[in-house]
C-alpha cells in the first residue's frame, strides 16, 4: 500500500504598521551594548566546561601509587570500578556501566568486547591524564556517550623525558633550565597476598631526534584465586594477562603534534560466562551459568 503525505504550508503575512502607529512621544532607551571576551582555554581532550570535567593528572595517580583503574580513580566519587579479577574489572559513572559511556585511549573508541568482561587496560603510569565527564553526555563527546564520557591520554616519551628545574620567585615559579634526556627506563612490580601472584611491568622510552620520540611498554600478571571477606576461597578466579604498548610521537615548532599508538592485550581464565560474577553466587541463584570453561580473550 502506497501512503502519500501531503503537507500544506500557510503564509501569514503582517503588513506594516501605519506610520501614525510608529511615531510616539515616548522617550527612547539607552542602547545596550553586548560585548564578547575571549574564552579560557579549555581542556584539549574535549572541548566542553571545564567545571563539568573531572580531570585526574598524571601527579595525582603517582602520588597515591595505583597499580590498577579501582585505585586510579579511588578519588573520583563519580566513577566506581567493582573488584575481584582484572577480566571482570568494569568502569561505572554513576552506577552505569562503561557500555554506556565513550571510553576512549587517545582518541580510540574503546569498543565491548562482552557486557561482563573488563574492556579497557591501561597501566596507571602511562596515563598522562584522565577526564571524566559524568552525566548526559554532549554531542561534543561522540557517539555512545549516553552516560557521560571517560577519555584517558596516555604518555609519550616527551613527557617522560622532559625534566625541570623550577625556583620559586616572589611567589611564582619560575623555570630556571629545561634538559630534555635522550633515553630513560621504568620497571614496576606488584606482589598479591591474597591471591597469590604477582605484576612485572617494563618501560623503554627515547627521542629518534629532537622531533621524533618513542615508548615502549610491556606487562604480565599471573595470580591464583582469591579469598573474600570471609575468608573463603573464591573458586576460579585465578588468571593471567599480559598486555603491550608501542607509542610513536612526533612533536613541531609550529606546535603541531603526532601520536601514533598500538595496544595489545591477552587474557586467560576459567570462568562460566558471567565472568564478573561470584561462581559460588551465580550457581546459587539458580540462573543458568553457562559451561565452566578456560576463557581467552584478547584485543589489538
Amino acid at each position: 500500500m502506497n501512503r502519500k503525505t501531503i503537507l500544506t504550508t500557510v503564509f501569514l503575512g503582517v503588513g506594516s504598521l501605519p506610520l501614525a502607529a510608529q511615531e510616539s512621544n515616548q522617550p527612547s532607551l539607552d542602547p545596550t551594548i553586548v560585548q564578547g571576551e575571549t574564552a579560557p582555554a579549555l581542556t584539549p581532550v574535549v572541548d566542553l566546561d571545564p567545571a563539568a570535567i573531572d580531570t585526574i593528572t598524571s601527579a595525582e595517580i603517582q602520588r597515591a601509587n595505583a597499580s590498577d583503574l579501582a585505585q586510579t580513580f579511588r578519588t573520583t566519587p563519580s566513577v566506581t570500578v567493582n573488584g575481584g579479577r582484572n577480566q571482570g574489572q568494569q568502569i561505572f559513572v554513576n552506577n552505569l556501566e562503561s557500555t554506556l559511556l565513550n571510553v576512549t585511549i587517545d582518541g580510540a573508541s574503546q569498543g565491548n568486547l562482552f557486557h561482563h568482561q573488563s574492556s579497557v587496560l591501561i597501566e596507571p603510569e602511562l596515563i598522562q591524564r584522565a577526564d571524566v565527564v559524568a552525566g548526559a553526555g554532549s554531542a561534543l563527546l561522540g557517539p555512545g556517550a549516553l552516560a557521560g564520557a571517560i577519555q584517558f591520554e596516555t604518555k609519550s616519551a616527551f613527557d617522560l623525558l622532559d625534566q625541570r628545574t623550577v625556583q620559586i620567585q616572589d611567589g611564582k615559579q619560575v623555570v630556571e633550565e629545561t634538559r630534555l634526556d635522550r633515553f630513560g627506563a621504568m620497571f614496576k612490580g606488584v606482589g598479591y597476598v591474597n591471591g597469590d601472584g604477582g605484576k612485572g611491568s617494563a618501560t623503554i622510552y627515547g627521542l629518534l631526534d629532537d622531533n621524533w620520540g618513542y615508548l615502549l611498554s610491556g606487562s604480565y600478571t599471573e595470580r591464583d584465586s582469591y579469598e573474600d571477606g570471609h575468608g573463603n576461597l573464591v573458586e576460579n578466579t585465578d588468571y593471567t594477562r599480559e598486555s603491550a604498548l608501542v607509542k610513536l610521537s612526533g612533536r613541531f615548532d609550529n606546535g603541531q603534534s603526532l601520536d601514533l599508538s598500538f595496544e595489545h592485550f591477552e587474557d586467560e581464565t576459567l570462568a562460566y560466562d558471567r565472568v564478573n560474577i561470584d561462581p559460588a553466587w551465580l550457581i546459587q541463584s539458580g540462573r543458568p551459568t553457562g559451561l565452566l570453561q578456560r576463557l581467552t580473550s584478547s584485543r589489538q
